[in-house]
């Protein structure tokens, strides 16, 4: 709260914020929370909305009053909802490593194999580009690199699965 506060010079109007902050943080949250149906996603959103409410913090007549209450959770809502359509625009999904398949037991022989000795960054592209259907270009967003880097592992990735599946004795 205190960087919120450093926003502010009116002393006054740092007593309203503080007011605010107290009653309405929890609410704010567990509406954006609502809205988006992600933690950090939720957090984000939150602090976003105290970072706009400093501008209407010398507007506010007291903290505890159904118009103040009406534009913080509306100016949360709005926030909340901009940050959804722009997660969906984008299509950005979050990256996690469980969405790596396990490591085959070691009994197991053929692609599983091959696929398990592969470097974890080249794994993840090939499942990220062929199994689960993203482009390159959504690819790089997820993984955090550019189209070009993600393309270099496509290609070395598959021609690593071409060799191996070849010594395997399978004819690609």
């Amino acid at each position: 709260m205190l960087i919120y506060l450093t926003l502010l010079d009116d002393p006054a109007e740092q007593t309203i914020f503080a007011e605010v902050y107290r009653l309405y943080a929890q609410q704010m949250y567990r509406l954006a929370f609502d809205v988006l149906k992600n933690v950090q996603d939720a957090e984000d959103a939150v602090h976003e909305a105290f970072l706009r409410l400093v501008r209407y913090t010398g507007r506010l007549a007291e903290a505890d009053h159904p118009r103040t209450r009406a534009l913080v959770l509306t100016v949360t809502r709005s926030i909340a909802i901009d940050l959804y359509r722009s997660h969906r625009r984008k299509g950005t999904v979050p990256w996690s490593e469980d969405l790596l398949p396990p490591t085959p037991p070691p009994e197991s022989h053929g692609l599983g194999d091959v696929f398990a000795a592969l470097p974890e960054g080249d794994r993840a592209v090939l499942l990220l580009r062929y199994d689960m259907g993203f482009s390159v270009g959504e690819t790089a967003d997820i993984l955090g690199k550019s189209a070009n880097a993600v393309t270099k592992h496509i290609i070395r990735a598959r021609e690593h699965l071409r060799k191996a599946l070849e010594k395997e004795g399978i004819e690609v």
